[in-house]
């Protein structure tokens, strides 16, 4: 179960498992909000898909409510083995009705039973919520959330360091619930276009002119607030400080979301309209990503982005900021740069570092694609899934 039906990273962690579970062992059906690209991968794919009514990400009592008794119906009806969820909202909401249903079947006589439901219940933590950029009620409100989830779940799946150590501080929630399992990606289905191939297609389907003398640098990212993305607009602002630099740079944005309208008006603000564009979604993205020279994800909240794992299997050199399971991917200075959050300084000096130091990009690229390779298996997260689901 997830709440959005977008193709972000918790959408794609899905699709992976439900896709690649053993058809023999499991029967997959994935729960979802609206009408998205995850719901059209998935059923070109034949995983069955059920429609959550009334789920939204924002909070709205009412519809809160109403998605409760469609969970409710949905656990009562598919009655599963093991209810999976991802994302903050289908986590607190969808922890809390299976919990309550389950413990109402449970005290119920059981000559009144009509069936017993005891299913686990699992939740994914994408990166915690209570680290995004709000105000400090929020987060408190958020945290406290989350904790309730942890409570009500049976097992809790952690995909970064950071966030393990975070969640082992939660307290009355047993340690033994929380299993770290790093994602990976299925590398037979990677395939990246060569850096000329990948310029030539990207320009055609985007109708982005990307000149050869350039230093093209990369962003596939959900517009969105986490995503930290002003801070690299005004960054590249910052740059033209130095002529020299900003002339050779094209900034290529890939990705779709509610902040895109805030986003361009920034860039005309800043009248960066000949170096920044924003390309919208483009299907499949990271075929192109060796078209860049580098990439940048100014994150101000992550888990463990799928973008970066990509970009390192690619070869591609990556500057990235400190947050959530993103130091598991990035060594300082050794297959990339890490910046501090919300600093468009220390990104200005490593894209330039990044722009005059062909060198470095090499050095990092070559070492991004040995750690990617030996630490972030794809079977490696699979066979952990597996092991988990058939322990309960």
């Amino acid at each position: 179960m997830i709440t959005k039906s977008n193709w972000g990273g918790a959408q794609r962690y899905v699709f992976d498992l439900a896709t690649n579970l053993p058809a023999d062992d499991f029967l997959v059906t994935v729960a979802t909000s609206g009408h998205g690209a995850l719901v059209d991968q998935l059923k070109k794919q034949d995983i069955q898909v059920i429609s959550i009514p009334h789920l939204e990400r924002d909070v709205n009592i009412l519809k809160e409510i109403k998605a409760s008794f469609a969970l409710w119906n949905i656990f009562k009806t598919e009655r599963p083995d093991i209810i999976h969820l991802n994302s903050s909202k289908i986590g607190g909401l969808g922890a809390l009705v299976a919990y309550l249903a389950r413990l109402k079947n449970k005290l119920t006589p059981a000559s009144k039973k009509k069936y017993i439901l005891n299913w686990q219940i699992i939740f994914t933590v994408h990166g915690w919520a209570f680290n995004e950029d709000r105000s400090r009620i929020s987060r408190y409100i958020i945290r406290l959330i989350q904790w309730v989830t942890a409570l009500f779940s049976d097992s809790i799946i952690i995909i970064s360091n950071r966030d393990y150590r975070q969640a082992i501080h939660l307290p009355m929630v047993d340690r033994k619930k929380f299993i770290l399992i790093p994602l990976g990606i299925p590398t037979d289905k990677l395939k990246f276009l060569p850096k000329l191939s990948a310029r030539s297609e990207l320009s055609k389907y985007t109708k982005i002119k990307i000149s050869s003398r350039n230093c093209v640098v990369g962003a596939i990212a959900e517009l969105t607030k986490n995503k930290g993305l002003p801070y690299l607009i005004s960054a590249i602002d910052h740059l033209r400080s130095n002529e020299s630099s900003v002339k050779k740079l094209q900034i290529i944005i890939i990705g779709e979301g509610e902040d895109r309208e805030r986003l361009q008006n920034l860039i005309n603000i800043r009248e960066l309209q000949s170096i920044i564009t924003l390309s919208g979604f483009v299907p499949n993205a990271s075929q192109y990503l060796q078209a860049f020279d580098f990439f940048v994800l100014p994150s101000l909240k992550e888990g463990l982005p799928y973008t970066l794992i990509e970009a390192m299997h690619a070869k591609i050199p990556i500057i990235a900021t400190r947050v959530g399971g993103i130091p598991d991917l990035i060594e300082e200075d050794v297959n990339g740069i890490i910046v501090p959050p919300k600093n468009s300084g220390a990104l200005t000096l490593a894209i330039e570092k990044l722009i005059n130091d062909k060198r470095i990009r090499t050095r990092f690229a070559k070492e991004s694609g040995k750690k990617i390779e030996t630490k972030f298996s794809f079977d490696t997260m699979l066979s952990a899934t597996i092991r988990l689901y058939n322990s309960i």
